[in-house]
């Protein structure tokens, strides 16, 4: 997604999978990481979810408590994905097309 979005993935991970950044020290990292960025959106394949859950639990609640869910949706494709955007976020506008919000210009 990064490269689509012309952008590195918040929190400054490649990838939240695999334990990569999963010690609670390596969490809190990620976490003030994304306090300070501009991350209005939250992509994450539903079938990583309880991976999430167990091994990245201050990520899951970060999230949890700054995020809603905007939408599920396998964009065509039949994998199944989770939308999340920032509660705090104002959207520029919402895309047509698949009705998600946008934050861009």
């Amino acid at each position: 997604m990064y490269f689509t979005a012309n952008r590195r993935i918040g929190g400054g991970n490649v990838s939240y999978q695999a334990n990569l950044g999963a010690t609670p020290a390596q969490q809190a990292i990620i976490v003030s990481r994304l306090q300070r960025q501009s991350v209005p959106v939250v992509i994450q394949p539903v079938n990583t979810m309880e991976e999430v859950e167990q091994t990245y639990p201050i990520l899951k609640r970060y999230i949890d408590e700054r995020y809603q869910l905007a939408q599920e949706s396998g964009f065509g494709e039949g994998r199944l994905f989770r939308v999340l955007v920032d509660r705090q976020a104002v959207p520029s506008h919402v895309d047509e097309e698949i009705g998600l919000p946008c934050f861009g210009p």
